[in-house]
């Protein structure tokens, strides 16, 4: 595990060999992500840190690899910031919710030509 607390055994989007992406890209958005929530993620900011995700993704992925692309850089975001001491309990909650907020977001992008792809 790096300094980050990315451990790259756990990083689900780059485990399989044929994944345009690296342990590196996801620590770089996921640092991207630290910057513009420096208080950590919550239920009110996790779909904009999505929005966020699918600005800053610049490689072709399937709709598979994207959804892991960005559940792993949430999850490293929520590892690599502060959001206090009362917040901090709920960082595994909000881990935990990850999957489901990105499902649906992602769904409902497919679905809604109102969301940029």
């Amino acid at each position: 595990m790096d300094r980050a607390g990315l451990d790259p055994r756990t990083v689900i989007s780059v485990i399989d060999n044929e994944s345009p992406v690296t342990v590196a890209d996801v620590a770089s958005v996921g640092e991207d992500l630290v910057k513009a929530f420096p208080t950590g993620l919550t239920l009110e900011t996790l779909v904009p840190a999505v929005k966020l995700i699918g600005r800053l993704l610049k490689k072709k992925m399937s709709h598979e690899q994207k959804k892991q692309f960005i559940i792993d850089a949430l999850r490293y975001t929520v590892d690599n910031t502060n959001s206090g001491p009362g917040l901090e309990e709920l960082d595994p909650i909000i881990k935990a919710m990850i999957p489901s907020i990105v499902d649906a977001f992602l769904q409902k992008r497919l679905a809604c030509p109102c969301f940029p792809r």
